[in-house]
């Protein structure tokens, strides 16, 4: 018999967010779409691996769900201090990325990230999320984690990024990426627009940054 669970409710309300079908979110994270149905009404509970997926999917830290409930392995979490920028820091963080030797401290703040398995943290950062394109996925105020995209990984970047186009931030889905043309869309209005990845690395002014995991409260000291 199936009973409703916080997990199970979480994943279902994201994934309608994201409009993707059960069908799509187990191709993302390798099950079946019975398995997805089955974590939605609380029938099973997903593995380790599988809800490692699932974060990575739906852009969401499930753990703090999973841990304690029955059915899930005990789990001890590492956690590292990666620097926060907030929305008052914007252009202080864009000057820093020009000219690294010069950012002053005082224009950003430090948080504890718990560490997802499997995820590099080496360059990442935390920004915060300015304005309501992107809602109720990525709403105003919203943290999450970022890491810079080479040139070579924005030929093959899809999904919600922020963007740097003549020094100014803002965020956008991907939902196109050929031949070096990327097409931009805002969630919240359905906005498009086009950006030509060729022009802009002879002009030098394009930065490209995943956005990952959703930042919550650190943990008490």
């Amino acid at each position: 018999m199936s009973r409703k669970t916080p997990l199970g409710e979480k994943i279902l309300s994201l994934r309608k967010a994201l409009k993707y079908t059960q069908g799509d979110l187990a191709d993302k994270i390798g099950v079946s779409r019975a398995a997805i149905s089955q974590f939605e009404i609380g029938e099973t509970m997903p593995s380790s691996e599988s809800l490692r997926k699932l974060s990575e999917a739906l852009s969401f830290d499930f753990f703090d769900f999973w841990e304690g409930m029955p059915g899930a392995n005990e789990r001890r979490f590492d956690f590292i201090e990666l620097l926060l920028y907030s929305k008052e820091h914007y252009q202080s963080f864009i000057k820093g990325l020009e000219d690294p030797l010069n950012a002053s401290p005082e224009d950003y703040d430090s948080i504890k990230v718990r560490c997802l398995p499997n995820i590099e943290y080496m360059h990442a950062f935390v920004i915060e999320i300015k304005g309501g394109s992107m809602a109720p996925r990525y709403p105003d105020g919203a943290l999450y984690v970022a890491s810079l995209l080479s040139w070579d990984e924005m030929d093959y970047a899809t999904g919600a990024h922020m963007f740097i186009i003549n020094k100014n931030i803002v965020f956008r889905r991907i939902v196109s990426n050929k031949e070096g043309v990327l097409l931009l869309r805002a969630d919240a209005t359905g906005e498009e627009f086009l950006i030509n990845i060729s022009d802009q690395k002879s002009k030098a002014d394009l930065s490209i940054f995943k956005l990952g995991q959703a930042v919550h409260m650190p943990p008490e000291e």
